[in-house]
């Protein structure tokens, strides 16, 4: 019976990584195409829409260990500062999975922008 108590437990746990790991990555991907929107269409905007996807993701990743946590520990230990600053280390620590991705789009998202310059410019330059 414990085997099974056991095994249920550990299939409960990878699909909760699985899903930990697929909502980061996504998140990791949209979040700074999503904050663009809100920028201007330069290089600093997307570095501002870039260091809030950094803070949102690392407290998003927090947040998701908290939930991971939530059904193992007392509601109260969860909450305590030491418990608080643990949470957030992790989520730090899982820029692992995030942080390749936000690279990758931060590349997209500085051509898209140079592109445009450079169409803009061609625009006002008549040859």
């Amino acid at each position: 019976m414990d085997l099974r108590r056991a095994g249920r437990r550990m299939a409960r746990m990878s699909a909760e990584t699985i899903l930990s790991i697929l909502t980061l990555g996504a998140l990791g991907a949209v979040l700074p195409w999503w904050l663009m929107r809100f920028q201007p269409d330069t290089q600093r905007g997307l570095v501002v829409a870039l260091a809030l996807s950094v803070v949102l993701l690392t407290f998003i990743g927090a947040g998701l260990f908290i939930w991971l946590y939530a059904g193992d520990v007392a509601p109260s230990a969860l909450l305590s500062p030491a418990a608080l600053l643990h949470f957030w280390t992790l989520g730090v620590r899982a820029a692992l999975i995030w942080l390749p991705v936000l690279g990758l789009t931060a590349l997209a998202l500085a051509q898209g922008i140079e592109r445009r310059r450079g169409e803009r410019m061609a625009a006002r330059d008549p040859d």
